[in-house]
């Protein structure tokens, strides 16, 4: 399974703030476009997610995080 971070689409917000939330993992492909994900609990989000919303997760080392 691969860890993915979807938008907030939350428009309203201010610059300074995430355009992001997760991680999540991935748990079923319904095409090649759209996902189901799975939140920390390993719970399977309702909604689909297309691919267009959701980018690689990359965690990033202790050393080069600010």
């Amino acid at each position: 399974m691969k860890k993915v971070i979807p938008t907030t689409n939350n428009h309203n917000k201010g610059k300074l703030q995430p355009n992001w939330e997760g991680p999540y993992l991935i748990s079923r492909m319904v095409n090649c476009n759209a996902y189901y994900l799975l939140n920390s609990d390993k719970e399977e989000l309702k909604s689909l997610k297309n691919i267009m919303n959701l980018r690689k997760w990359n965690q990033c080392q202790q050393d080069t995080c600010i």
